[in-house]
């Protein structure tokens, strides 16, 4: 078992594995080489990006506040996403 990201303390941060948060990870997809995981960071209400080559987690989407409603999201691009507790992912081939 490796660590990725984040310790025992759950936040917001992106950053190495050491300084990386999250806030009740759930939800996990990988590339299909494997060189990335992707995490639906629910209580922060983003996706986030795990390089596994250069163990750095970056926010892929989200900004930060939930949806309105259960279920909602707001589509667009990365920097005004909004999700309500994303908590499963896929890829698509």
């Amino acid at each position: 078992v490796t660590t990725l990201a984040g310790d025992c303390h759950g936040g917001f941060a992106d950053g190495g594995a050491g300084k990386a948060r999250l806030f009740f990870p759930s939800g996990l997809a990988t590339t299909k080489e494997g060189d990335y995981v992707f995490v639906g960071d629910s209580r922060n209400h983003r996706v986030r990006a795990i390089s596994t080559n250069l163990g750095i987690t970056t926010t892929l989407a989200g900004v930060g506040s939930a949806a309105e409603v259960h279920g909602d999201h707001r589509d667009g691009h990365a920097s005004i996403a909004q999700f309500r507790f994303p908590y499963a992912l896929t890829m698509d081939p």
